[in-house]
């Protein structure tokens, strides 16, 4: 049975948001170990802590902390918003790896942005939701919900949520393609150095359901009635009246928990448009228990406070609840541990290694075509374009129109290339075919988390060109260039070029 070893990062502490410093990790790893670096990985600890605005009762509120449901995004100022759908390894802006025997092994220069369009090509629906258990943000389900990671949820019973701590884990094949290997035996390759400067200063807190959001004022499938709305109180002669609300829809028990946007612990926001008294203004109650009948498919709500006292025969009408929106909210780092999997009776280890590596060229384009040469070495397999400014994405205003590659002056197609033609998809199949990964996707998109329930006007596409290269026996230097212009006139902006070569150690 193999072991587990957790390396603590050489720093203590870290600090999130935007002008963070504490953004560097450090790993120091002895060698005399054969190590199973597929099944390793980096394990952030993360939690969010969050205030509310009226957290003291008092006038119409009743006060106290809500159990919102919050969680982590990436933002950029380009971008302005947070952009979900991203792997844990854009948490990873550059990485590097040395043995003391071997010297570098690996040196990742915006592994964020290389390793989030391998994740748009490479990663289904299945593997996405798989994920979202050790990720950033939950996975969205049925009708727009996304539940976080960072929340345990109760959506019946008088059990209260709570906030939890969750590891985000990173895998290390996912940041070095040599950790792909089962045995890495370091004896060879000497104590290893692990150097990653996170993107901990383009974190921000992303909350669902809050009072804008537009799932509140959505109607379920089968039903007439928005989610938010309630049926009328009224008041009866003893007992205190006006804790509960009964939702209008009604669902079958295997429905009820998908489609209900309320939890215990949840703060909400509720109004009232008329009934004794006239309008109720907005008022704040948490809601401490929620019931459903199974017989009847109803879903009732108790709440920490009655909204106002009503008397036998008195009326609340046009009851309507939003969530509440948190006033302060931090992303706190509790620490950062290598996690290594250590094979405990290795057999038939390997005596050499063969991987890839990804050396980069950035350059910016200040015109709405260009035709420029990139030196590329002769051993490189692949070659990716990456433009745009977004990061750790790479999307831009103006999308591109057609484009083509040539090598040494000569034309790798007989035409240009129309920016997501079948010709387009044919060099992506090409391109996967020649480094023997497997392509899942081709729809080249991912989504600005702002509107959780229309993410059809929230895709973005990610502008990524690529091609197979021919090797070389004399493995001399070769001259890519790249021909492009965009659809509306616009800069190309910043450009990234991979290169994907083998190295051996």
């Amino acid at each position: 049975m193999d072991k587990i070893q957790k390396f603590n990062s050489v720093q203590g502490s870290f600090d999130t948001g935007v002008g963070a410093s504490k953004v560097f990790c450090d790993f120091s790893v002895p060698s005399g170990n054969v190590l199973n670096m597929k099944d390793s990985y980096v394990n952030v600890c993360m939690s969010i802590t969050h205030t509310d605005a009226n957290e003291t009762a008092g006038g119409a509120n009743s006060g106290g902390r809500g159990i919102q449901i919050l969680d982590i995004g990436m933002t950029d100022s380009n971008l302005g918003n947070d952009a979900e759908d991203l792997p844990n390894v854009a948490l990873v802006k550059n990485a590097h790896m040395k043995g003391s025997n071997v010297g570098k092994i690996d040196d990742v220069r915006r592994l964020d942005a290389l390793k989030t369009a391998f994740y748009l090509f490479e990663k289904d629906n299945n593997d996405k939701s798989d994920k979202s258990y050790y990720g950033l943000r939950g996975i969205k389900e049925q009708e727009g919900f996304r539940n976080s990671p960072f929340q345990h949820l109760e959506r019946v019973g008088t059990d209260i949520s709570v906030d939890r701590t969750q590891n985000v884990k990173i895998k290390m094949s996912e940041i070095f393609d040599i950790c792909n290997e089962t045995q890495l035996d370091t004896n060879k390759t000497g104590n290893l150095d692990i150097h990653l400067e996170l993107n901990l200063d383009k974190l921000v807190v992303s909350q669902e359901l809050d009072s804008v959001d537009d799932l509140w004022t959505t109607t379920p499938p089968r039903q007439t009635d928005n989610r938010n709305t309630f049926q009328d109180q009224t008041g009866a002669t003893g007992g205190q009246v006006g804790l509960t609300l009964e939702m209008k829809n009604i669902f079958t028990p295997k429905e009820f928990k998908s489609l209900i946007p309320y939890h215990t612990g949840q703060k909400l926001s509720l109004t009232a448009t008329g009934g004794t008294g006239g309008a109720l203004t907005a008022q704040e109650r948490i809601i401490t228990e929620i019931a459903y009948d199974n017989t009847t498919g109803k879903t009732t709500l108790t709440l920490d406070s009655a909204l106002r006292a009503l008397a036998n025969g008195e009326t609340n009408t046009g009851i309507l609840a939003v969530g509440t929106d948190v006033a302060t909210s931090k992303i706190v780092v509790e620490k950062i541990e290598l996690v290594l999997r250590e094979v405990v009776n290795p057999s038939n280890v390997p005596t050499s290694y063969s991987y890839f590596t990804y050396p980069l060229e950035q350059d910016n384009i200040n015109t709405s075509s260009m035709r420029k040469n990139y030196y590329v070495e002769g051993d490189s397999q692949n070659a990716y374009v990456m433009i745009g400014d977004i990061t750790p994405s790479f999307s831009t205003t103006e999308k591109i129109n057609k484009y083509r590659f040539s090598l040494n002056n000569e034309d790798l197609t007989n035409r240009d290339i129309q920016y997501e033609s079948s010709e387009h998809n044919d060099y992506l199949v090409r391109t996967y075919k020649n480094n023997q990964r497997q392509l899942k996707n081709i729809t080249k998109k991912y989504i600005d988390g702002t509107d959780p329930i229309n993410d059809a006007n929230n895709n973005y596409t990610a502008y990524v060109l690529m091609t197979p290269l021919i090797q070389r026996d004399d493995n001399q230097q070769s001259i890519l260039s790249i021909s492009a212009d965009t659809l509306s006139g616009g800069n190309f902006g910043d450009i990234k070029i991979f290169q994907e070569r083998v190295k051996t150690i």
